[in-house]
C-alpha cells in the first residue's frame, strides 16, 4: 500500500508537469486532473475522488482564501495611494542598496515565528513588490527570499503552532526547541537567500506578462479635485519619499502611515499566538483538541484571527491612506482589481 501511494504521488506530479509544459490547459485544470490521477492510482473509489477534491478545495478556500483576498486588497490600496512607494524607499534607505534580499529573508524569518507563514506572506508581499518596483527589477528574488525565510521559522521555531504542537506531543522542552530552531534558521537563512539571489534572475524573464505589469507598473495616486468629488489620476515619479501628509493633500502618505495596515494585523496575530501559547501552557494543553481559551485570551484570539486582523488592516488602509473624498465606487473598483 505504501508503494502504491508513492506511485500515486509520482503519477500526480508527472500529470501536472506534462499538462503545464505540453498543453494549453490552465494550471488549475492541471491540478484537478492530477488529483484525479492520484486518486485513481492510489485505488480510491471514483466517486470519493470527486468528493475529496471538492472537500479539499472548500477547506483550502476557507482557511486561506479570505486571507489572500484581504491581503491583496491591502496591497492594492498601498499601491494606488503611493504608500507602497514610500515604504519601499524607506526600507531601501534603512538596509542599504544591494541588501534587500537579505533584509526580506530576515524580516520573513522573524515575522513567521508568531504568524502562520501563509498569512505573513500575504501581508508582507506588498512590500517586496514595492521594493521591486522602485528598483525596477528583482521581484522574484525578493519574493523567494521572503518566502524561504518565513518557511524556515514556520517549521522549526515555536510559538508557531506546528512546532509548538510537535513540542507538546514529544514532551520536549520548549526552550530547547526554540533554541535549536533558531540555530538551524541562522545556519540555513544564508543558504536560502543565496539561492534566491541565484535563481531569481533566471526566473524573472519568464514571469507572466500580467504579473510583470502588476509588479512594475508605475504607482499612481488618486487625488481629490474640486468640491464635487471629482478626481485626477497623477503618476508619482522622482526619488522623493512620502512626506507623511494627511490624506487628501495630493501627496503620498509617509512610510509610517503606509506601515500601519501591515504592522497592526501582524501585532494582533502575534498577540493571539503568544497569549494562546501562554494559556495552553498554563492549562497543560500544548497539544490536542481539549484546549478551551480562558476569558482573558478569547478577545485576543478573536482580534488576532488572521481574517479579523486583516479586515482591520484593510479598514486602516482605506481610511488612512486614501483621500477622504475618494468615491466609494472607486475604492470598490480598486479592491476588485486587486482581487
Amino acid at each position: 500500500m505504501d508503494l502504491q501511494l508513492i506511485l500515486a504521488l509520482i503519477a500526480g506530479i508527472a500529470t501536472i508537469v506534462v499538462i503545464v509544459l505540453a498543453t494549453r490547459l490552465d494550471a488549475f485544470i492541471a491540478l484537478l486532473l492530477a488529483a484525479i490521477v492520484t486518486g485513481i492510482v492510489a485505488g480510491q473509489d471514483l466517486l470519493s475522488i470527486v468528493d475529496s477534491i471538492t472537500t479539499g478545495f472548500g477547506d483550502t478556500l476557507a482557511s486561506i482564501g479570505i486571507v489572500i483576498g484581504l491581503g491583496v486588497g491591502i496591497g492594492k490600496i498601498l499601491e494606488v495611494s503611493g504608500a507602497a512607494d514610500s515604504l519601499a524607499r524607506a526600507f531601501l534607505r534603512a538596509f542599504g542598496k544591494g541588501r534587500e534580499p537579505w533584509a526580506m529573508g530576515t524580516v520573513g524569518s522573524l515575522v513567521s515565528i508568531p504568524v502562520f507563514c501563509d498569512s505573513g506572506y500575504v501581508i508582507m508581499n506588498p512590500l517586496a513588490r514595492s521594493i521591486a518596483r522602485v528598483k525596477k527589477g528583482g521581484y522574484v528574488t525578493l519574493a523567494l527570499a521572503l518566502g524561504c525565510g518565513m518557511t524556515l521559522t514556520h517549521h522549526m521555531v515555536p510559538p508557531t503552532p506546528g512546532p509548538l504542537a510537535a513540542t507538546g506531543i514529544l514532551g520536549a522542552d520548549i526552550g530547547s526547541v526554540i533554541l535549536a530552531g533558531l540555530v538551524f534558521t541562522v545556519i540555513l537563512l544564508p543558504v536560502v537567500v543565496v539561492y534566491a539571489r541565484w535563481i531569481g534572475p533566471k526566473l524573472e524573464p519568464v514571469l507572466n506578462a500580467q504579473v510583470k505589469h502588476d509588479v512594475y507598473a508605475e504607482a499612481v495616486v488618486e487625488t481629490a479635485s474640486g468640491s464635487a468629488g471629482g478626481s485626477v489620476l497623477t503618476a508619482e515619479g522622482g526619488d522623493s519619499a512620502g512626506t507623511g501628509s494627511a490624506p487628501g493633500t495630493g501627496k503620498k502618505p509617509g512610510a509610517f502611515l503606509g506601515f500601519l495596515p501591515l504592522i497592526v494585523p501582524l501585532l494582533l496575530i502575534v498577540a493571539n499566538t503568544v497569549s494562546t501559547a501562554i494559556d495552553k501552557n498554563a492549562q497543560g494543553e500544548l497539544a490536542g483538541d481539549a484546549y478551551e481559551p480562558s476569558a482573558w485570551v478569547a478577545p485576543l484570539a478573536f482580534l488576532g484571527n488572521p481574517v479579523v486582523a486583516l479586515i482591520i488592516g484593510l479598514v486602516l488602509a482605506v481610511y488612512t491612506l486614501l483621500p477622504r473624498v475618494t468615491p466609494r465606487n472607486q475604492v470598490q473598483s480598486w479592491l476588485a482589481d486587486g482581487a
